[in-house]
C-alpha cells in the first residue's frame, strides 16, 4: 500500500498535467480575444474588466488557486473533465464577444465605392450608378414600378355581326400621368363601308399597386358608337381586370366591361377581352374580341393588333 501523499512508482505527477492543460487553455483563450481588445476598449457595450477577470480565472486554475480539490494530490479522473468544461465555457465566450461586440460585423454594410469592378463597367451600368449614389428599397421598387407599359396600337379589325366587313382601329393605351394610378387610353375604330364607327378615351384607375400581377381598374370616359341600326355616345363606365403574366408588357390578358349613357334608352355595354405577347422589347402583338350590346341590336368586332411600347 502507498502513501496517499507519496507518488506511485511510474505514475506522472497529475499536477504537472493540470498545468500543462491549463497553460494550452489560457493561450487559446487569449489568442481568441487579441483581435477584440482595441474594439471592446473603446465600446461602451461591453466591460474589459469581465473579460480579463476571466483570463485571471484560468490563469488562477494553472497554478492550483481556488481548487476544491485536495493538495497536493489530484485524481486525473475528477481534473480533467474540468477543464474540458472551463475549455468550452471560454471559447463559448469569445465566439460570443467576437459576434456582439464587432460593429464592422453587424452595424456596417459594404460600401459601393469599394467594389472591385473596372470603372469602365460602373461607368456603363445605369444600375451600379444608382446603387452607389443611394441604396434603393428594392421591395418597394418592385411593388411600384409597372408591371405594363404605355402601349400605341395599330390594327386591322373585322365586324362579323356588319357582313365580315372589315377595317381599322388605332388608339394609345394607358399614358400614365405621373407616378399615381392614373392612365390614359383613347381609340378609334371604323368600317371601310362606313357601317361601323367609334371612338373615345377614358380614364383608368389602377386600385393596387402598379407592380402587382393581378390589378383592377376603374373606368370612366366618353364614348361615341355608331352602326347601320343605331347610334349613341354619353358617359362610359366600368371596371378593367388586368391579369400580367409577364412584367414589362412581355405578356398579359384583359378584361373590360362598361356601359355607354348607363340608365339610359341608348344604353349600350361593352366587352372587351384583349391577349397581348410581346415579340421584341419594344414590339407585341395583341388580339382583342369586343362585345357590343344594344337594345337594338348585338354586334361584335375581332381585331389584330400591333402595339409598339415606347
Amino acid at each position: 500500500m502507498f502513501h496517499p501523499h507519496v507518488r506511485p512508482p511510474g505514475v506522472v505527477n497529475p499536477r504537472f498535467k493540470a498545468q500543462v492543460l491549463s497553460r494550452k487553455l489560457k493561450t487559446l483563450f487569449v489568442n481568441a480575444l487579441s483581435p477584440l481588445k482595441p474594439t471592446l476598449a473603446i465600446s461602451p457595450e461591453i466591460d474589459f474588466r469581465a473579460v480579463e477577470g476571466l483570463k485571471r480565472g484560468c490563469g488562477n486554475l494553472q497554478h492550483g488557486k481556488h481548487s476544491k480539490f485536495p493538495q497536493p494530490w489530484v485524481s486525473p479522473k475528477n481534473i480533467l473533465p474540468l477543464f474540458r468544461k472551463v475549455g468550452s465555457l471560454c471559447f463559448g465566450l469569445s465566439t460570443i464577444l467576437l459576434l456582439t461586440a464587432t460593429p464592422s460585423w453587424s452595424q456596417t454594410q459594404p460600401n459601393a465605392q469599394d467594389l472591385d469592378l473596372p470603372p469602365e463597367i460602373i461607368k456603363n451600368s445605369p444600375v451600379l450608378q444608382r446603387w452607389r449614389r443611394q441604396i434603393p428599397n428594392v421591395l418597394e421598387d418592385i411593388k411600384n414600378d409597372p408591371s405594363f407599359r404605355t402601349r400605341w396600337r395599330i390594327g386591322y379589325s373585322q365586324f362579323p355581326s356588319t357582313g365580315q366587313a372589315s377595317g381599322v382601329n388605332v388608339g394609345v393605351a394607358d399614358v400614365f400621368i405621373g407616378k399615381s394610378g392614373l392612365t390614359v387610353s383613347g381609340e378609334y375604330q371604323a368600317a371601310f363601308n362606313g357601317k361601323r364607327e367609334a371612338y373615345g378615351a377614358d380614364l383608368h384607375y389602377y386600385l393596387r399597386p402598379l407592380g402587382n400581377y393581378i390589378n383592377v381598374a376603374t373606368v370612366l370616359g366618353y364614348r361615341h358608337l355608331e352602326t347601320n341600326r343605331y347610334s349613341t355616345s354619353g358617359v362610359n363606365v366600368g371596371a378593367k381586370l388586368l391579369l400580367v403574366l409577364s412584367r414589362k408588357g412581355a405578356a398579359d390578358i384583359s378584361l373590360t366591361q362598361t356601359w355607354v349613357s348607363p340608365g339610359s334608352d341608348e344604353e349600350v355595354g361593352l366587352t372587351t377581352l384583349s391577349v397581348g405577347y410581346a415579340v421584341t422589347r419594344n414590339l407585341r402583338l395583341s388580339t382583342d374580341i369586343q362585345k357590343q350590346n344594344a337594345r337594338q341590336h348585338k354586334d361584335s368586332r375581332v381585331g389584330v393588333v400591333l402595339e409598339w411600347m415606347p
